[in-house]
This record gives structure tokens, sequence and C-alpha cells, in this order.
């Protein structure tokens, strides 16, 4: 349990933020406590890594509990502040999970954009590959109207007026 204690103290200065995984629903063991708790705190879209047993290691019952816990197994009293989360802390952790949450929506609106903007050019390709076979030799301007964003943006040319003979 004190290596799980120690990892999760480390992300208390920098939490990790990760898209849900069914690891995540991992729980773990608080001998203090005598009770089984979730390791990770998740709503099943994103994981706060560590963020279930540092919010359970805050509270008022898991620091009494540690206390009895360390008097009745005479255990070392040096270790035991290791297993308790101090208010300042809980806030530090709150702060940074802040923080860390607005980084991960960013790089996920940066990667849903340029998933779009692929499946985008994967449609716009197939278009010309059907709808114009043959003519883009011919007709060169099919393919930049298709593709050349800043003249067209998100519409595709309206041949009608633009194709002489």
């Amino acid at each position: 349990m004190l290596l799980q204690v120690k990892e999760a103290k480390r992300t208390i200065k920098s939490p990790q933020v990760e898209k849900y995984s069914p690891d995540h629903d991992e729980k773990f063991w608080c001998y203090c406590c005598m009770l089984e708790m979730q390791k990770h705190v998740t709503d099943c879209n994103i994981s706060v890594l560590y963020g279930g047993l540092l919010e359970h290691m805050s509270t008022p019952e898991h620091r009494t509990n540690t206390h009895k816990f360390w008097w009745d197994n005479k255990a070392d009293p040096k270790l035991r502040n290791k297993f308790i989360v101090t208010e300042e802390e809980t806030e530090r952790f709150k702060s940074e999970v802040s923080k860390a949450l607005e980084h991960f929506e960013e790089k996920e609106d940066v990667f849903i954009k340029q998933v779009k903007e692929q499946h985008r050019l994967e449609v716009l390709q197939s278009l010309s590959e059907v709808c114009f076979p043959g003519n883009l030799q011919a007709y060169p301007y099919l393919s930049i109207c298709l593709f050349d964003e800043k003249k067209i943006g998100n519409v595709i040319c309206d041949f009608s007026n633009s194709i002489a003979n």
C-alpha cells in the first residue's frame, strides 16, 4: 500500500488526466479504514488517476482510522503521516486537477478538429474520384475547387457557370 500512496502523492503536483479505460475502475483496500475504495476518479469519459485514493486519504474518517490503526498495530509513527493527505495538499490537488482537465480538453478539441478535417478531405477525395473520374486531367480546376479551402471554404464549387462550351 505504501507504493500506491507514494505514487498518489506524487500526482498532487501534476495530476494525470486520461481518456477513460476499464482499468480505471480499479479499487484499492485501505487497511486503516478496512474499506475497499475506487483508486481513480472517473465519469466514464475521462479519469483522474489516483483521485479516489487521494480523496479518501483526505477525509477526517481516514485520518481518525489511521491514527487508531497505528496505535493498535504499534506501527512506526514516522510513517503515519505518509498515509494522510492534508487540507493544503487537497487544495493543491484540486487546483492542479482543474488545470490538467483544461489542458486535456484543449488537446481533445485539437484532436477532434484534426479527425474531422481528415474525414472531410477523404470525402472530398472520394467525391472527386467518383463524380469526376477522368475529368480531373481535362479540368484541373476541379481539384483546386474541391481541395483549396482558401478559395471555397467548406463548400464544393458550383460548376454550372464555370464550364465553357
